[in-house]
This record gives structure tokens, C-alpha cells and sequence, in this order.
């Protein structure tokens, strides 16, 4: 069993500054003839251990070489040194770095919070120059103990067979199988398309929202999924294999006493897309895929989305994930690409049928434009919605529930499952307000 690195937080900023604990938000470093650049430091675990930020540069031709430095007492050794990939553009021509640091389980020191340090130089010339540096806190969690008596969680569950290792998913649920049976719930993590792992929520020791060892403790069948990132396979493959998953628990329910009328689904970010699209996209989007199970039905009969995109179009012309967004969708929108777009997005499939959702999104996110959730909700109320609750949250950054970590939102969201799913027939009584 690994040990999973939760990163508290992670942020760079100009040489000689000291750590600040900073969470979940961008920060703005001006770095002499580089312009400006954008760090975002974000919680994140992953089924190896590790962990990952972004950074933008205007200039299109750095080579970054990033720099890992590991305590040693009161000092630092050096732990792991690599050249950092650019990635896409993004909004504004800027570029986007992205690196990733695995760390293998003897790698890592006892369970406990401590400082690494993260050196980020420039390596265009002759001679290298440091960037920026900057102290990263991390906590080491040991999971190898089980996260409650009563709760059973299995790994590594093949929802699909075949080549792709990403069809794998994790499942939670009371040992105690006796009574009427439960609903489920399918958690989808974010990572732009690109990156992350559904072990990010997984065990309670780790305090993530939307954990599915707590949705387990509430009564339900909770399960996590991975899906194929779109370096591996851009969309669809990402929707079809989160609608996999969902047949896939279908037709399992007897082995884990589950109520396949009764199934919903949270993610974060690109998670809160992917989460949007199993309840909105029916049969007749055309994106099932050739996966199994097809007998089954891919559809959730709620939603929660913290952050999802809901319109790709917008998304990639005006949003701080443009370039992310294109290489989900294989390039820009425009020519025949127009009509994935379409398809990708949630706001293609509002009716007044559309099953209850739960929207929280902040006002001050830069990835997810707030006006594209507001005019989503507009023509949820026009289509005739029935049950939609939106949390628009002012001076609030991305993913306010999982990331920001807002603590009201963990009711929030706890009541709107177990209003749709363990008791359906308060739901009933949600009525629109009308003028």
C-alpha cells in the first residue's frame, strides 16, 4: 500500500520570499523580462503520491528546469531535478507549465507535515538562472489503516476490461449489506482533462470533501473514477468512460445491494463537467461509447457540480483554460470542431426534464467565467427545471466546496443527496418559485 502525499499547499514566488502558507488560489509574481506569471497551487493526491502546479509565462520560448529539494535537518539535498513540459496556450498566449513529482512509498518520510523546496530556473542559455523559489508544505498521510470499522472500501475495481489502465475505479460501502437497497454515488476528479486520480477521494484521514468514505458513511454506494486524460484519448473518451462506470455499478447492483434508480453524481472542475454530463446527456447524445454493459443505463438521477464547465465554447475563447480546453476537444472552436464543442457541453442538453443539480461556483474563478453559469441557470428556469440549486459565491475562486474548501458546503452538498437519493420523496415536494 502507498503512502498518499496531500499537499497542503504549493506556491512559487520571486527568489529570496519566505513560505506563506498559501491555499488554493492564484498568485500573481512579477519576475523581471518574463512578465508576469500565474501559480496556482492546488490540493491534489494521487494513486501514486504526488503532487502538481501551473505555471503561465508570456515568454513562448522559456525552458523551465524545475529543482526538488528535500529536508535534511536544517538543511535541504536535492531529490529530484527534471525539465518541465510547456504545455498548451492559454488565454492571452501565455504558456502553460505543468510538472509532476512521483515519489515512491520508501521515498517518503513518516506521517507528518513537512517542507520542500521548489526552484524553478530558466535553461534557455549557456547558463542557467533561477526564477523563482519557494517552500512547499506537505503532509504525509500513511493509509495502509482502515478508514472505518464499518466501512468497506475496495481498490482497483476494473469497470471495463482492455488496454487503457485508467478504467479503474474505487468503491466504499457499510460492510453490512442487509436492508432496502442504497443509492450510489459517482465521484469524478478534476485536472483539466489532463491529470489526477479518483484516489483524491478515497480515505477520510485526508479531509477531502466529497470523500467517498463519508458518502459511504451517510448509507450510500459511493465509488471514485479514473477515466482516460485527453493525452491518452481527447473527448469523448472521458464522457463514455464516466457513463462506463455508471452501467457498470448498474449491473452490479445485486453484489453491493444498490438502488440503480437512485444514483448521482459529484465532481470538481473538469470532474463537475464530466458529473454534469451523466445527468444531462441521454442515450440519444450518442456518447455511451463501446464499452460493456450496454443493456444498462448511463444516466444519474441527480447532480453536483463544483466548477464544472458548462459551456466549452466560451470556455475556450474567453477563459483562463482555453488551451486546456482545446486539447480536450482536439483544437479551437471553429469548422466541423464546432459540433463537439456543442456536444461536449452541458448547456446543449437543458430541459424542463433535466434531473436536480447542484451548482457551486465562484464569482472570482478566472478558469470558470461566472457568466456562464449564470446564463446556464437562466435557461434552466426558461426550460421549465424543476429542482436546480445554484451557490453563486462572491469573492470565491475555483471549486469552492473541494478546493477553497468552503465548510458550509459540505452540508450543502451532503442534504442534496441525501434529499434526491436516500429520501426521494422530499424532492417531490421542491417546487419552482415563480413570478
Amino acid at each position: 500500500m502507498f503512502r498518499r502525499i496531500l499537499v497542503v499547499c504549493l506556491a512559487l514566488s520571486p527568489v529570496a520570499t519566505t513560505a506563506k502558507d498559501l491555499e488554493h488560489r492564484f498568485v500573481h509574481i512579477n519576475a523581471p523580462k518574463e512578465g508576469t506569471r500565474y501559480i496556482n497551487g492546488i490540493a491534489n493526491l494521487g494513486g501514486m503520491g504526488y503532487f502538481y502546479f501551473y505555471g503561465q509565462w508570456k515568454a513562448e520560448d522559456l525552458r523551465i528546469r524545475v529543482r526538488i529539494y528535500r529536508p535534511t535537518g536544517d538543511d535541504f539535498e536535492l531529490f529530484q531535478e527534471q525539465d518541465a513540459e510547456i504545455g498548451a496556450p492559454l488565454l492571452n498566449d501565455p504558456a502553460s507549465l505543468q510538472y509532476v513529482i512521483n515519489m515512491k512509498p520508501k521515498e517518503a518520510p513518516k506521517p507528518g507535515k513537512y517542507v520542500y523546496r521548489v526552484d524553478c530556473l530558466d535553461v534557455r542559455g549557456e547558463e542557467e538562472k533561477l526564477l523563482a523559489t519557494e517552500s512547499v508544505f506537505i503532509t504525509f498521510v500513511d493509509d495502509r489503516k482502515p478508514a472505518d470499522d464499518d466501512i468497506a472500501v475496495v481498490r482497483d475495481i476494473a469497470y471495463r476490461e482492455g488496454d487503457s489502465k485508467a478504467w479503474r475505479l474505487d468503491l466504499a460501502m457499510k460492510k453490512d449489506l442487509t436492508g432496502k437497497p442504497r443509492p450510489g454515488i459517482v465521484v469524478i476528479h478534476g485536472g483539466g482533462w489532463l491529470e489526477g486520480d479518483k484516489s483524491s477521494f478515497v480515505f477520510k484521514e485526508r479531509k477531502a470533501p466529497a470523500n467517498i468514505v463519508d458518502f459511504a458513511k451517510l448509507g450510500f454506494v459511493a465509488v471514485t473514477v479514473n477515466y482516460r486524460m485527453s493525452r491518452e484519448a481527447p473527448f469523448p473518451a472521458a464522457v463514455e468512460d464516466c457513463k462506463c462506470a455508471v452501467r457498470w455499478l448498474r449491473a452490479h447492483a445485486k453484489e453491493y445491494n444498490l438502488d440503480v434508480d437512485h444514483i448521482g453524481a459529484w465532481g470538481n472542475s473538469a470532474g463537475g463537467h464530466l458529473a454534469l454530463m451523466l445527468a444531462m446527456a441521454d442515450k440519444v447524445a450518442g456518447l455511451e461509447g463501446d464499452g460493456p454493459y450496454q443493456d444498462q443505463s448511463s444516466l444519474v438521477q441527480c447532480a453536483a457540480s463544483d466548477s464544472g464547465p458548462v459551456d466549452m465554447i466560451h470556455e475556450a475563447r474567453d477563459s483562463a483554460i482555453g488551451g486546456v480546453v482545446q486539447m480536450f476537444l482536439g483544437g479551437p472552436p471553429e469548422g466541423d470542431r464546432l459540433a463537439a464543442y456543442k456536444k461536449s457541453s452541458p448547456n446543449s442538453y437543458i430541459k424542463a426534464e433535466t434531473p436536480p443539480l447542484l451548482l457551486l461556483y465562484g464569482v472570482s474563478d478566472t478558469q470558470i467565467p461566472i457568466v456562464t453559469t449564470d446564463e446556464f441557470v437562466l435557461a434552466l428556469q426558461k426550460a421549465g427545471a424543476a429542482d436546480v440549486t445554484y451557490y453563486r459565491l462572491a469573492y470565491v475562486d475555483h471549486c469552492p466546496h473541494s478546493l477553497v474548501a468552503i465548510p458550509e458546503m459540505q452540508k450543502v452538498v451532503d442534504d442534496f443527496f441525501v434529499r434526491n437519493l436516500l429520501h426521494p420523496e422530499t424532492a417531490k415536494e421542491v417546487r419552482r418559485w415563480k413570478r
